[in-house]
């Protein structure tokens, strides 16, 4: 897969669709593809829901060396989404899941934060102003989501007062 420069890490799925055009000319519109990332809540780093879009898109940006993106990229308005009963139910007092567009980017993210197992599950979907008519918005897609096995997250809860910032490779 060409359009990921580096190694895809454990805790990340790539979704990449069928590409619509032959063309690997310059100009040609980027993929679309849908990362998932699992990393540890960002709950010190970034408390704030509101903020956690922006928060990880930078994060994401610079992961993938767009450093340049990442200094400039500001804050975009930001909704909450509802999630399944099953989700908030599992996920633990607080959670919650927030999304944005960052169209300069080309880049939504959504944060699902599940308190109960530490977590912030980010998902971003890239590519998409070029497909607006086909794709569903990152919204729709958290708003549809069901977690199989909960215990993917671990067996235990971690203890109080280890928090950090995301592990993100590379950053």
């Amino acid at each position: 897969m060409d359009i990921i420069k580096r190694a895809v890490p454990d805790n990340q799925e790539i979704f990449v669709a069928p590409s619509t055009s032959s063309s690997v000319e310059a100009d040609a519109p980027r993929p679309l593809a849908l990362f998932v990332d699992v990393l540890e809540a960002a709950t010190e780093a970034c408390p704030d829901m509101n903020a956690a879009p922006h928060f990880h898109a930078i994060e994401l940006l610079k992961r993938d060396e767009r450093t340049a993106e990442a200094d400039s990229l500001e804050q975009a308005p930001v909704h909450a989404v509802e999630l399944p009963t099953d989700v908030r139910a599992q996920g633990g007092d607080g959670v919650a899941a927030s999304c944005a567009l960052f169209p300069a980017s080309d880049i939504d993210v959504c944060v699902v934060r599940l308190p109960r197992v530490r977590t912030d599950l980010v998902l971003s979907l890239h590519g998409r102003k070029d497909r607006l008519e086909v794709c569903p918005s990152l919204s729709t897609i958290v708003a549809s989501l069901e977690i199989l096995d909960w215990g993917l997250f671990g067996d235990e809860v971690p203890s109080e007062g280890d928090d950090g910032p995301p592990r993100y490779l590379g950053s």
